[in-house]
């Protein structure tokens, strides 16, 4: 089972979408602070955030399993040198409306060959 931790606000139809793959075991969390992250990425395969807390080199050493992470519409939001150095793929989405969460699936889909 892939741990998705989804710490952005995404829409009931992307969630959904997003649940129906048997692969994933999504972990909505939007609005975390700093230190829940730390708790919440800890037992996390990828992470789908939007710039709110940061992720950064600290919280990235919480995260051993972790080896994707798709920012959404929120350049910087993540110590991209850190997560290179821990071997974790960092892979923006744009914010478009709508589209982002769509496109952080098939980024999710296509990189865990679900």
């Amino acid at each position: 089972m892939i741990r998705i931790l989804v710490a952005v606000s995404l829409n009931a139809r992307a969630l959904d979408k997003l649940n129906e793959i048997p692969e994933f075991e999504v972990c909505m969390k939007a609005d975390l602070t700093p230190e829940r992250m730390l708790e919440e990425i800890s037992q996390a395969d990828a992470l789908v955030c939007g710039g709110s807390p940061p992720v950064t080199a600290t919280i990235l050493e919480a995260a051993p399993g972790l080896k994707l992470i798709i920012p959404i519409g929120a350049a910087g939001c993540v110590d991209e040198a850190a997560a290179s150095k821990k071997g974790i793929v960092v892979r923006p989405v744009a914010a478009e409306g709508r589209g982002e969460a769509e496109a952080a699936i098939t980024v999710l889909k296509d990189f865990f060959n679900a």
